[in-house]
């Protein structure tokens, strides 16, 4: 999940969810709240596998990454 538009278009396959538009007011923070909590349940029950798993990608989430975005 990101927060801005910009870095899902850029890494749209590495992405699974944007929350950017709520500050674009595109959707309302309930929206993205949904759309979070049916992606987890989705996850959760075998639906849908999330992109970190699909590239075996296993990070420790990053609250804040000093390195500047390219």
């Amino acid at each position: 999940m990101c927060i801005r538009n910009e870095m899902k278009s850029h890494w749209f396959d590495m992405i699974d969810i944007s929350a950017g538009d709520v500050a674009t007011r595109k959707k309302t923070i309930k929206e993205v709240g949904e759309e979070i909590f049916n992606f987890i349940q989705d996850v959760a029950s075998g639906i849908k596998q999330p992109y970190s798993d699909q590239y075996v990608f296993h990070n420790d989430m990053c609250i804040f990454n000093p390195a500047p975005i390219t």
